[in-house]
């Protein structure tokens, strides 16, 4: 999450969790509150970026056994 063009916090993303349904808004929901204090003052929307999301086709282990 960036405010302001500064990052202000991050969550590692979860590849399992992209199966469901709102993962990647209740992430975003998450860091919203935690920095509720920080959003308010700045008088700006965040803005959030996915960097990296991890490829299952890349991996050695089966995600689906």
């Amino acid at each position: 999450m960036f405010v302001k063009g500064e990052l202000i916090d991050s969550r590692p993303i979860n590849i399992l969790g992209l199966n469901f349904r709102g993962y990647i808004t209740s992430l975003k929901m998450e860091l919203e509150e935690t920095h509720e204090e920080i959003i308010d003052l700045s008088n700006e929307e965040p803005q959030f970026f996915v960097d990296h999301i991890p490829s299952s086709m890349n991996s050695n282990r089966f995600l689906y056994d």
